[in-house]
């Protein structure tokens, strides 16, 4: 049986899937962590959630974008995510819990639309293959202790490939669905500026209408939610990003996703994993370049030539597609060979996921906002400094977001005078300094006090250390 000779999900099929997915969604939650890990996306987010259940879509944030170090993030974030979160935030306030609960609640129900659209293009024990190995995945097992927007957004591209399969299946005969799919895509659009590559898909005849509207959606979208124009500055010259990148990616889905050693085993699964990848997307591409090739195509082509901060975060999207055409290749196997190879394969995913989860901590997150002296400097800058003060952290959203001061980031200039004169640019009184930051401990802090004129250290907590500014 060949892996192109994919079919509609039978009710038995279903139900096995879906009571997988419970399992799993149950193991999830009971395993969820106090805290939230040293990051800076999520408090961005939650800054957002707090501004619209308080009644502010467009309200202060209180970060101040620093266009010298644009990986940091955009002034804003697209506002689904934020609009999701601020029914969290409107019901518990700032616990962290509900939102690692919906956040999850968004990836079970990702994992159940890649079923629906894997098992109509491979064989069901592909599908269900692809459902496990992303789902008992140690890497997304950690993710969900992250509130940012990268599961949801997985959850939104997957329904609108869902979408745009359906209308394809269809024939694009109703404008009712072609509509609905042009709504998906902005809905993707929305929640992560990078779905603007679902436009991709829709570049053919029959999907004109979905084109057009997604397009009227996104370009609306543009204009009532500035912001999203920064993520430009992180454009500098894309093609000598693309060998770096290369490497990157595929040192962090080697390490960080499979968890298979860095000895040249490692390097050997990983190349025989890209190849059936690279084979079964030929296979797919052979005849004609389908919706969901274009999706990929896009999206590859930009995470690999953007040259922000090489995170696996970015190729989530990317997985599943993978692993489907690394199942149409096997699938043009002959039977004992794919069985043999499926098996061998599947055999080092399962050793490397056991190794990941050997050496993952499972007890409360002690970082960032669990870290106890952040909150009491932060509990200071809350207490005694003036609310229009103007901080400098390397984490400025979270600051931000705790102590609802402005705070910028700050980059490291040719010279201390430009640093200086970004400062007094923003008007900066504080510089927070955390020594376990390598960059505060061996560039910001030595910064400061080399130029001592009126610099001060005005609070003190472990290894966070608060200067005030002449």
């Amino acid at each position: 049986m060949r892996a192109g000779n994919g079919s509609a999900p039978l009710p038995w099929q279903r139900i096995t899937i879906g009571l997988f997915i419970a399992l799993l969604g149950a193991w999830y939650f009971a395993t969820l962590r106090g805290g939230q890990p040293w990051g800076d996306d999520f408090a961005m987010y939650l800054i957002q959630a707090r501004n619209i259940a308080e009644g502010h879509w467009f309200g202060p944030t209180g970060y101040i974008y620093n266009p010298h170090l644009p990986k940091i993030g955009p002034p804003a974030y697209p506002p689904v995510f934020p609009l999701l979160l601020a029914l969290s935030y409107g019901a518990f306030g700032l616990d962290l819990t509900p939102m690692k609960v919906e956040v999850v609640l968004f990836f079970l129900a990702a994992l159940y639309l890649i079923f629906a659209f894997t098992v109509r293009q491979v064989p069901f024990p592909f599908a269900a293959g692809i459902v496990a190995v992303t789902g008992l995945s140690p890497y997304f097992w950690e993710l969900k202790e992250s509130i940012v927007s990268d599961l949801p957004f997985l959850f939104f591209a997957m329904l609108a490939l869902c979408a745009i399969a359906a209308c394809e299946r269809r024939g694009w005969r109703s404008t009712a669905e072609a509509v609905a799919v042009a709504v998906c895509a902005y809905i993707c659009f929305a929640t992560r500026t990078v779905g603007v590559v679902l436009l991709a898909s829709l570049v053919r005849r029959k999907a004109a209408l979905a084109g057009a509207v997604a397009t009227a959606l996104m370009g609306l979208h543009s204009v009532v939610f500035r912001g999203a124009g920064s993520y430009f500055d992180q454009l500098l010259a894309p093609w000598r990003s693309l060998p770096h990148n290369l490497m990157a990616y595929s040192w962090s889905l080697r390490h960080v996703f499979f968890g298979v050693g860095s000895g040249i085993f490692g390097w050997l699964f990983l190349l025989v994993l890209m190849s059936l990848g690279l084979a079964g997307l030929a296979i797919r591409v052979r005849d004609r370049v389908s919706p969901a090739e274009a999706f990929t195509l896009a999206y590859a082509l930009l995470v690999l030539l953007w040259t922000s901060e090489e995170d696996l975060r970015l190729l989530i999207p990317l997985l599943p597609m993978w692993f489907l055409y690394i199942a149409v290749a096997l699938g043009n196997f002959p039977a004992r060979p794919r069985v043999c190879v499926g098996a061998a394969l599947l055999a080092v995913v399962a050793c490397g996921y056991a190794v990941r989860y050997s050496r993952i901590d499972t007890g409360p997150i002690r970082d960032g906002w669990g870290d106890p002296a952040f909150v009491r400097v932060c509990n200071y800058i809350g207490g005694q400094t003036a609310p229009a003060s103007v901080f400098v952290f390397g984490k400025p959203r979270l600051l931000a977001l705790i102590t609802r001061r402005n705070a910028a980031a700050y980059h490291q200039p040719a010279s201390d005078a430009e640093l200086w004169d970004y400062f007094r640019g923003i008007r900066a009184r504080y510089v927070l300094v955390n020594r376990g930051f390598a960059e505060d401990r061996d560039y910001l802090e030595p910064l400061l006090l080399r130029n001592p004129s009126g610099v001060q250290r005005v609070y003190s907590a472990d290894s966070f250390q608060l200067y005030a500014l002449p």
